[in-house]
Formats: structure tokens, C-alpha cells, sequence
């Protein structure tokens, strides 16, 4: 695919494990939770989110103690959450670049096993601001909250990235390339270590990234290698 001209680019990009990392979260959380054996997440043996919520799942009860555990971690203990790395130099990159920039999450606005009072949403804008993206100054980055978009449904994040005319979206999760109104027009950069499964619909090309660094390298026209 030919590289669009800059200037008329939109580029979306996910929230949740794009922007914000969860992982080092997670094994807190679990932690003090006392659901997993202690030795397993010092040691190493359960590392991630991913890992984390693969061995609750497993217990007894094992989906309700997950919910519970990712509405602690999307709501009130987000602040704890990593701006994963290269992600600010990203947009301060697009910023100078004078690219149009937009966050578009499939986030509802509480979570189904939370307390029920707090915004997930408001939540989300909460670690943005924390972490200078709505900052107008030279250092900031220069995004605005109208930039920023929640989606109830995968089906209506779709539609708002169609309607906002992304040339391009960035996304930790190949269903989201994979669902079937996914405008067949916008390039898919995927962020993730492994080949994306399901596939896009039609063979669409969905290029992978292992890092925010080759995102950069190849966004901004530098060589780049990807699997």
C-alpha cells in the first residue's frame, strides 16, 4: 500500500492496551487479591494481564473475581495503569507533523461488576489528562477531550471510525479488523507480539507491530520491518 499523503491523514488510535498498559497493574491487583499463589507472580510464572485472567478463570467463580478485578483496574486504579512506551512520543510526533489524531475506545460507562458510581470513561480522560495529552503548552500533546471518542458497543466504534474518515487505526485486538464493517479503506496497524487471529475479512491487510517504535518508523516513512 502506497503511503497516503500526510496531510490528509486521520489516524484513530485504540485506548485500552494501546494507549494505557494494564500489565504490571494486573499482577498488583492479583496480588492483593490472594486468589493467586503468591510464588507464581514473583516468580514470574504469572505475568500480564493476559496470564492473570487466564489463572482466575480457573478458579471457582473464576469470571466474577476477573470482572471484578478489571473494574478496579479500568475505574478507580487506573491512575496506576502505563502509558505503554512510545506512545507520547507518537503523538507529540504528530502533533509537530500537523497530523489529525483521534482515540477511539470501545469503553461502556460502567463496568457490569463495579460499583455501579464509577466512570470508566471519565476514568479513561482522567489518566489522558494525568499523562499530558490534553496539554495545549509546548511539552503537552496537544489533544483535545473532542478527540476523544467511547463506543458502548465493538459494533458502534466501528461506525465512529468510519464516520470520523481514519485513514488509518492503530489496535491491540485483530477482531476489531476482523469485524465485518470495518472500513475496508482504512489501513490496520496492529500492535501485538503474535500474528493476528481471526483475519481480516476479504484477506484485508492488517500490518503488525510489535512496538510504538516501528509504528513510528513506519508512519512516519523510515524504514521499518514488520512480521
Amino acid at each position: 500500500m502506497e503511503r497516503k499523503d500526510q496531510a490528509a491523514m486521520c489516524i484513530g488510535v485504540d485506548f485500552d492496551n494501546t494507549i494505557a498498559g494494564y500489565d504490571r497493574l494486573f499482577e498488583t491487583l492479583a496480588a492483593e487479591s490472594g486468589l493467586l499463589p503468591p510464588g507464581a507472580l514473583s516468580s514470574g510464572a504469572i505475568r500480564g494481564k493476559t496470564a492473570v485472567r487466564d489463572a482466575l478463570r480457573l478458579l471457582p467463580d473464576g469470571e466474577d473475581h476477573w470482572q471484578r478485578m478489571q473494574a478496579l483496574a479500568y475505574g478507580p486504579r487506573i491512575s496506576e495503569a502505563e502509558l505503554l512506551p512510545g506512545v507520547a512520543e507518537f503523538f507529540q510526533r504528530c502533533r509537530s507533523a500537523g497530523l489529525q489524531v483521534v482515540v477511539v475506545s470501545h469503553k461502556t460507562e460502567f463496568a457490569r461488576s463495579g460499583d455501579g458510581v464509577t466512570n470508566l470513561r471519565g476514568c479513561a480522560l482522567g489518566f489522558l489528562r494525568q499523562h499530558g495529552f490534553f496539554d495545549t503548552s509546548q511539552a503537552g500533546l496537544g489533544l483535545a477531550e473532542t478527540q476523544v471518542f467511547f463506543e458502548p458497543t465493538r459494533h458502534d466504534k466501528v461506525a465512529r471510525i468510519r464516520e470520523l474518515g481514519c485513514t488509518r487505526f492503530i489496535d491491540d485486538l485483530p477482531e476489531v479488523f476482523a469485524h465485518e464493517n470495518f472500513p475496508p479503506g482504512v489501513e490496520r496497524l496492529l500492535l501485538a507480539t503474535q500474528p493476528p487471529t481471526p483475519a481480516a475479512p476479504g484477506g484485508a491487510l492488517v500490518r503488525r507491530f510489535v512496538d510504538w517504535q516501528g509504528i513510528m518508523e513506519y508512519v512516519f516513512g523510515h524504514a521499518a520491518s514488520h512480521p
